[in-house]
């Protein structure tokens, strides 16, 4: 039986077919001629064979895809040499196998749930509810390290459809403790590794340069610390005019340090500012008396804790002085009855001292204003401000420090900048001339307690490293495993 056309091409003639005739004769001379020149192209043009590392590995998948495209038996009337498209082939050869494994990493957040960390990360309701279970108290995130993160490790999934299942986990539930969890048959076995942590109050010694922010964080100091050693020398140091870039910074706070080297830092305990020529050197003290809030003290036992603080803005410059002057807007001389702080406009006002606000609102050529009323008949106002502090208002308690508006340019203004006024019994007074009333001072065991505080502080090593403390604490420093297992 002739072979019947396909398109415009006609299949091969089969051998077994009409054996002896002329079409088979002819047949025969051809499948030697197509033989003879595959020969000479293997002699002439050798095929060199792929390196075992990439040779392509062909599954039994794949296989059964591409049968069809296998010669079929030379029986009667079989066709031979059968076309097959190459979209199935295409498609067998292409498709991706579902890793054995899959690893995951989740960010760790302070106070949140393991049971909620799981279940974004793709583990099903049930089993992350038994991890859960396992771990009892461990489960809560309580105080991670910065930055740590959870390590998962899934299997394969029974289909699609089907989370994976969790196969180990590690993780940082606490600074002091290091957690794992591993899968044993349909159970989980919990594993915990406790690390030792090691408290080095860190002392930090520098020189300011062209910015305290910068040179201090260059020596690897906290944001929040820095932030803390300028608010509590506010009371003592205008640093908008009295520091200088040969001055010296020195500063404690609190530091914990772990075996595996991270670190956790607190509140400032130390802060000294060493100034040259013929300005005082300032040198305060955090520490608590029995029964009382502590505050930062003096090194001769008397509080900080001014009536009124002398910079109510942070990062701010005198851009005028308190006294008779030449009216930027009215254009005539007339007495400044306070001190203007310039700052970019949203820039955080603090109140100056502790007390009652008698007035929040628009204040003629003050524009947005705010009066507060303190002890021992002292008052300070605050003028051109952008906006009021939500539930700043008239019969408000506020505290020293406490944000009351932000830096702006209402009212009678060229600029962005806060106009800061202080009064006493009702008369405008130059905080700068004027010296302020002070808190209470230590005396007895209490002052003989903080004085060693004081020498405790004075003798720390300065600009010791972590690896360092853990060396000179006798503890070799270990890194715990990061991924799971």
């Amino acid at each position: 039986m002739p072979a019947e056309p396909l398109g415009e091409f006609e299949l091969a003639v089969d051998l077994g077919h009409q054996i002896g005739s002329l079409k088979w004769w002819r047949g025969l001379a051809t499948l030697g001629g197509l033989l003879a020149a595959a020969s000479w192209l293997t002699f002439t043009n050798p095929i060199q064979p792929l390196p075992s590392a990439t040779a392509p590995i062909i599954t039994a998948t794949q296989v059964e895809a591409i049968q069809p495209a296998i010669i079929g038996p030379l029986m009667t009337g079989a066709q031979t040499g059968e076309r097959v498209p190459m979209l199935p082939l295409a498609k067998a050869i292409s498709a991706e196998v579902e890793p054995e494994i899959e690893q995951r990493e989740i960010p760790l957040q302070r106070n949140s749930s393991l049971e909620a960390i799981l279940r974004r990360a793709g583990v099903s309701r049930t089993e992350a509810r038994q991890v859960a279970e396992a771990l009892g108290p461990a489960a809560q995130i309580k105080d991670p390290p910065r930055g740590a993160s959870a390590q998962l490790m899934l299997g394969r999934r029974v289909s699609s459809k089907d989370p994976r299942p969790l196969q180990l986990l590690s993780f940082r539930p606490s600074f002091d403790n290091h957690v794992q969890v591993a899968r044993v048959g349909n159970d989980f076995m919990v594993k915990t590794l406790p690390i030792k942590v090691i408290s080095a109050p860190a002392r930090i010694e520098g020189e300011v340069g062209r910015s305290l922010y910068l040179s201090a964080r260059q020596l690897g100091v906290p944001t929040t610390v820095i932030n803390e050693y300028v608010k509590a020398l506010s009371f003592s140091v205008d640093f908008a005019r009295e520091v200088t870039a040969s001055d010296r910074f020195s500063l404690v706070y609190e530091r914990e340090v772990a075996e595996t080297g991270e670190e956790k830092t607190g509140r400032l305990l130390y802060a000294h500012m060493e100034r040259g020529g013929k300005r005082k050197d300032v040198e305060l003290i955090w520490f608590q008396p029995k029964g009382d809030r502590g505050q930062f003290f003096h090194p001769d036992g008397s509080s900080i804790q001014k009536l009124l603080m002398r910079t109510p803005v942070d990062g701010a410059r005198i851009s005028s002085n308190f006294g008779m002057r030449r009216h930027p807007v009215l254009g005539y001389g007339r007495m400044h009855k306070g001190t203007d702080f310039a700052a970019p406009s949203g820039t955080p006002i603090m109140a100056a001292g502790s007390g009652t606000v008698v007035f929040a609102g628009r204040h003629g050529g003050h524009g947005n204003y705010v009066k507060i009323r303190h002890a021992g008949g002292y008052e300070t106002a605050y003028a051109h401000m952008k906006g009021f502090k939500s539930g700043i208002r008239p019969g408000v308690q506020v505290a020293q420090g406490q944000v009351i508006g932000y830096v702006g340019t209402t009212g009678l203004s060229t600029g962005p900048h806060l106009h800061y006024e202080v009064y006493k019994n009702g008369k405008a007074i130059d905080p700068k001339g004027t010296a302020i009333p002070t808190g209470s001072s230590l005396s007895g065991s209490e002052l003989a307690r903080f004085k060693a505080e004081v020498q405790k502080f004075r003798s720390l090593p300065k600009n010791q490293a972590a690896e360092q403390v853990l060396v000179a604490a006798g503890v070799a420093p270990r890194k715990m495993a990061k991924q799971p297992g």
